[in-house]
């Protein structure tokens, strides 16, 4: 009787213990903003331009608290993609975007910058905003 008891008593205190070993809920799965960018003339001097206006926006959203962290690949094994410029902004989750985003839309600083980086040449291909599904 006392061994049942014991068993049954380990067997709760396992229970328990597993319960609160379980893994904490899954964070918010990230997003991000994806933009193509070409230029006609992918030559060194004008990649110098797009790597300027982006720190440049790089500054201007941290002063705006804007937490998506920015990252920029040049696609150079990709067909008819090769010579595009990507640009990567990643955000924690999709609440981070929403609330960024009027910011940095009501910023003259930013408009200017990206205004600024239009006017050299550069032109979106294509802007996508993806999601990570976690597996």
């Amino acid at each position: 009787m006392r061994r049942n008891i014991l068993l049954s008593g380990l067997l709760l205190l396992a229970a328990a213990a597993a319960g609160s070993a379980q893994t904490p809920p899954a964070k918010p799965p990230m997003v991000t903003i994806v933009i193509v960018l070409k230029h006609p003339d992918p030559s060194p001097a004008n990649v110098a331009k797009l790597v300027a206006a982006l720190t440049k926006a790089r500054a201007v959203a941290t002063s705006l608290h804007n937490p998506g962290k920015a990252r920029l690949y040049a696609s150079t094994y990709a067909g008819d993609g090769a010579g595009n410029f990507i640009v990567t902004v990643e955000f924690p989750n999709l609440q981070a975007l929403a609330e960024a985003e009027p910011r940095m839309q009501a910023s003259a600083e930013w408009q200017q910058v990206i205004g600024g980086l239009m006017a050299s040449g550069f032109k979106p291909v294509s802007q996508s905003l993806v999601t990570e599904v976690p597996y």
